[in-house]
């Protein structure tokens, strides 16, 4: 059976899917144990999903070649609903737990996360991975800032190309991809932090996905298969188990997990290994609730660290539960039937919760982060937006040790 997107449900992507997602949960746990960090290149899940991403996209536009008006709708309806329910519910939070000053924070990170442009708000703070990233309820959306960028531009560039080169289509993607990493190279070397967070120099990762489902409508059945699936699984899980986030990323660090996930997307076909592995029931119910949990993760970690302190074994436990079974509920109940709704009116309960978060933000605002009447829960909770965290880091490199 050929890899590619047709109207089958290919559950090995759920299977990668639910990789990607638990990896970038426990890493933002910062699980340890005896003293290591489990999953210490977990950050790397969200490379997996950009790879994803451009893997499914790409496939939509080529077959099933939707307007751009439907595209688009399509992509709102996919993301912005569970989204939006994770925005209400971390405002409340963040209403509660946050001091003024974090709460002004807040309110920007929240607009940009509206908007789709939070990878521009943080990428002028500090890193995904500093440790006062810990305390930041929204700074997950950045990579939704990425890829709703792309898909503001992707679909034009494929429409482009079927009309006019589509002989070329494959050398093209392969040319972005090539000027997009290199950029991201070049970027490494001025500032890693707008590397990291810059749509420029993440749209590399998209566009190998797009590479992948063009090769992957060529390839034919192999006797490899089986073997480079193998490979493929073996990369991902070697950077996620392996890799820290003191290396210099994105760039070859990114460049090596995008070409495990590469094997795993074209190789893994039924009867394979890989395929039995990832697609058991357990991967595949992470993989469908992949998203919601993917958004809910982040906010919770973040205002238990507020309210209760570090994040051990045991209340990772209970957090977990909490999380799945959140995350199942936005699936369930909110994010897959307004996905499948086709009754117009889901909008309206979409604009209700956004306009009582517009309403929020400018009372805020307003009240100088309700100053005034709301008590400093947490004083010392979020003082870490003052300082750019990489000059911090500098700074005690230049001046002792870290």
């Amino acid at each position: 059976m050929n890899n590619q997107i047709n109207n089958n449900y290919k559950m090995e992507l759920d299977g990668l899917r639910a990789i990607a997602v638990l990896s970038v949960v426990i890493y933002h746990a910062e699980l340890k144990y005896k003293g290591f960090s489990l999953l210490s290149g977990g950050f790397l899940g969200v490379d997996i999903f950009f790879v994803l991403s451009g893997f499914l996209i790409t496939g939509i536009l080529i077959n099933k070649n939707p307007t751009i008006f439907a595209f688009y709708k399509s992509r709102i309806d996919r993301i912005y609903p569970a989204l939006i329910l994770m925005l209400f519910f971390s405002s409340i939070f963040a209403y509660k737990f946050l001091s003024p000053n974090d709460l002004l924070k807040f309110v920007e990170s929240l607009k940009g996360a509206l908007g789709f442009y939070s990878n521009y708000i943080f990428m002028n703070e500090d890193s995904y991975v500093a440790d006062e990233s810990r305390y930041k309820a929204l700074l997950h959306t950045w990579s939704l800032g990425v890829e709703w960028q792309y898909y503001l531009i992707f679909p034009f560039i494929i429409y482009t190309i079927k009309k006019f080169l589509s002989s070329k289509f494959e050398l093209i993607l392969i040319f972005l991809f090539v000027i997009s990493f290199f950029y991201c190279l070049y970027l490494m070397q001025i500032n890693s932090t707008y590397a990291f967070y810059s749509t420029f120099s993440r749209v590399w990762q998209l566009f190998s996905g797009g590479i992948i489902f063009l090769v992957s409508k060529k390839l034919k059945d192999s006797s490899y298969d089986g073997f480079l699936s193998i490979f493929g699984l073996i990369i991902i899980i070697y950077c996620l188990l392996f890799f820290k986030d003191t290396d210099n990323h994105p760039g070859f660090i990114s460049l090596i997990v995008v070409f495990g996930t590469s094997l795993f997307i074209l190789f893994t076909k039924t009867k394979t290994i890989v395929h039995n592995i990832v697609t058991l029931r357990i991967s595949i119910f992470f993989g469908v609730i992949s998203y919601s949990l993917y958004l809910f993760h982040q906010p919770i970690l973040v205002f238990y660290r507020l309210a209760y302190g570090e994040v051990n074994t045991k209340s990772f436990i209970l957090l977990g539960i909490l999380m799945i079974l959140l995350s199942y509920l936005s699936y369930r109940f909110f994010e897959n039937p307004m996905r499948k709704s086709k009754n117009n009116w889901k909008y309206f309960l979409v604009f209700i919760p956004i306009m009582l978060m517009f309403f929020f933000i400018n009372e805020v605002k307003d009240s100088n982060g309700f100053k005034k009447n709301q008590p400093d829960i947490m004083t010392k909770s979020l003082q870490h937006f003052e300082v750019v965290e990489f000059r911090r880091l500098h700074s005690n490199i230049a001046g002792t040790t870290i």
